[in-house]
């Protein structure tokens, strides 16, 4: 899967290297226009990325396929925006946009054929990926989707604005680019890049690990960077004055001079996309969840853990770290076993006294390795007490308050007496 995803994605880097230099519409190539040229080459720079990540080995390749994955699905509206255009009036569509379009074809395969590569480790496949949301991450879900949401609001007005004057007077200004101004495939283009980067987003919050749900974010942040700076190039170029309809020579004789620039919901796109730049980072360096290998080195916080009862969920919310150090009531009437004393043996004696000795639950780790985490960081694990042979059912839940490594639960917390 890894080397099948790799040609496809390289296959799609080479095309859209070939697609540079032939007409894209209206007789002109993507070489041939910077601000064009800007926006092509960092989805070829990410997607070749995205590559070298699926291919360095399968602990990274799921972030690759992402990575490919978050940029495939912004683009998909902003090159179907430009087939419209090419397609509904006289500029005409080039080879150079089919052969682009080809690539975006293969580079979005390959994406999606990462996606499909099995994990290094077990129980982190598509399905357990998307997480039900903490209540500790509501500020940053809440930042990031307000992020989303201003960005893709402020990508559908116009951003460019032109003025005519003469002398030191301003005769008339003018805007253009706004997304409901075009034709109808092309507000179609326009608007499936927009909820293609609010369902990236809302994906990019509930995936678990927090820092894999970055790298999906991180490709539409690129897609949607790479519009700033294109626009910014664009404005930045002379304007003919034909734009106002009138020659050069009459705007030369009447002293009538043009300039360009960008409206105020311009910036206010810039600041939305550095702000999901931020979340996307904050999603980056969050702490991801204890690998299921350390767990049989993972020692009980509490000397006496309270055991579960019949029926009890094993959920538990997280407390912090005042509340941690408060002391427990220790319960161990379901812990000891239910046979009498005398029908125990003497290895029955011999387990109770040691019980007894070290006020714990012995713990025997000759059973299998726990399985991967679910949805919300825990993991399960079959433990034996003594030489009694009692299967007890324990949950590992990852704790932030200072504690050692992990804390092993029988039984749900009371609620703010931490784990």
């Amino acid at each position: 899967m890894g080397l099948v995803a790799v040609v496809f994605l390289g296959l799609g880097v080479v095309l859209g290297i070939a697609g540079l230099f032939p007409d894209y519409f209206a007789g002109q190539s993507l070489a041939s226009a910077t601000e064009n040229l800007v926006p092509h080459a960092a989805y070829l720079v990410t997607w070749a990325a995205a590559a070298g990540l699926i291919l360095s080995g399968r602990s990274r390749a799921r972030a690759g396929a992402l990575l490919g994955t978050g940029l495939s699905a912004v683009t998909f509206g902003l090159l179907a925006a430009d087939l419209a255009t090419g397609t509904s009036g006289h500029a005409g569509v080039g080879a150079g946009l089919v052969i682009s379009l080809l690539g975006w074809v293969a580079a979005a395969t390959g994406s999606a054929v990462g996606l499909a590569i099995r994990p290094a480790a077990p129980g982190q496949g598509l399905r357990e990926a998307v997480a039900r949301p903490r209540r500790a991450d509501a500020g940053g879900m809440a930042l990031l989707a307000l992020c989303a949401l201003g960005t893709a609001f402020s990508f559908v007005p116009s951003w460019d604005s032109y003025t005519i004057a003469q002398s030191s007077r301003v005769l008339q200004t003018v805007t253009a680019g706004n997304a409901f101004d075009n034709p109808g495939w092309v507000i179609f283009g326009d608007m499936a890049t927009v909820v293609a980067l609010l369902a990236i987003a809302l994906l990019a919050a509930l995936w678990r690990p927090a820092r894999l749900g970055g790298t999906l974010l991180a490709g539409a942040i690129v897609a949607m960077g790479a519009q700033a700076i294109s626009a910014l190039i664009q404005v930045s170029q002379p304007t003919s004055p034909t734009l106002f309809g009138i020659s050069a020579a009459q705007a030369q004789a009447n002293g009538l001079t043009v300039s360009s620039g960008v409206t105020s919901i311009f910036w206010v796109f810039v600041v939305f996309v550095i702000a999901l730049a931020i979340s996307c980072a904050w999603l980056l360096t969050a702490p991801g969840n204890p690998a299921p290998a350390n767990l049989a080195q993972a020692s009980p916080v509490a000397a006496n853990p309270a055991p579960a009862q019949p029926g009890t969920p094993e959920d538990a919310d997280l407390a912090g770290p005042a509340d941690a150090a408060q002391p427990r009531p220790e319960d161990h009437s379901a812990g000891e076993d239910s046979q009498p004393p005398e029908e125990r043996g003497e290895a029955g004696k011999d387990n109770a006294a040691d019980t007894a000795d070290h006020g714990a639950t012995l713990l025997c780790f000759k059973r299998k390795r726990p399985q991967a985490s679910d949805a919300w960081g825990r993991f399960a694990m079959p433990v034996i007490t003594g030489e009694l042979q009692r299967v007890c059912r324990y949950s590992y839940v990852p704790v932030t308050c200072p504690s050692q490594p992990g804390t092993w639960l029988r039984h749900q917390p009371e609620r703010g007496h931490g784990p």
